[in-house]
């Protein structure tokens, strides 16, 4: 029997377009596309959190980079240069050069050489602020400060701890991620506590000993010991 090429053929398309009715082609198209929509939601929002940690990490560097310009181009580290002055919201707007020199900062800083090193970084003339929760406390501060036990750091050590208020608990995990390596509210150079409570000042002992952080909290206070001042 000769092999009929052309019958074959429409055999083959008639058979492979009756697979599904209309109705179950339908059902499978809206299933792929609730499916599609999840995937993306999904990873769509982990890249967000992602990509708002790791510029969070950068700011954080970017504080810690500004402090040793400070001590490059003066010759004196920034606490020393604001002695009689310093607290943790006046060591940050030094940086930004928020300050009337003449009134805050000591002899051994050289006025003329000030410059705004934190560009990007907006301040009202009493606090400067970050951009990783919008609220009117999201504040950037800077203070030095020993770490405690929890952290895994040299309790005699002191550094520079910058801190940036009520910031995304997901952001500040994932720039944790990024500085640590790994994520704990404790341990590493890169520890959180509830807002409320501060990473700086003699309260930071009790606050960072107090481990995890409760459920259902949204926002916390990030801290990052950045430079490394005396051992």
């Amino acid at each position: 029997m000769k092999f009929n090429a052309r019958a074959y053929l429409e055999d083959y398309r008639k058979n492979r377009t009756a697979g599904y009715t209309i109705d179950q082609t339908i059902l499978i198209v809206a299933i792929i596309a609730i499916l599609i929509t999840m995937i993306v939601a999904t990873v769509g929002w982990n890249l967000i959190n992602k990509s708002g940690g790791a510029k969070l990490a950068a700011q954080m560097r970017q504080v810690e980079d500004s402090i040793g310009r400070f001590f490059s181009t003066h010759g004196v580290q920034l606490h020393q240069g604001l002695a009689a002055t310093m607290t943790p919201d006046t060591s940050v707007q030094a940086l930004v050069n928020a300050l009337d020199p003449a009134a805050d900062y000591n002899s051994a800083v050289e006025t003329e050489l000030l410059e705004n090193m934190l560009p990007g970084f907006s301040d009202d003339g009493t606090n400067v602020f970050h951009s990783f929760g919008g609220g009117a406390t999201s504040f950037v501060q800077v203070q030095v400060n020993n770490p405690v036990a929890a952290t895994g750091l040299n309790v005699t050590d002191e550094y520079y701890v910058v801190q940036f208020s009520d910031v995304s608990i997901e952001e500040a995990r994932e720039a944790d991620k990024v500085i640590d390596g790994e994520e704990s509210s404790t341990v590493g150079r890169v520890v959180y506590i509830a807002t409320g409570s501060d990473c700086l000042g003699t309260a930071f002992s009790g606050d960072a000993a107090g481990a995890a952080i409760a459920s259902g909290v949204n926002t916390v206070n990030i801290c990052y010991f950045a430079n490394l001042v005396a051992k």
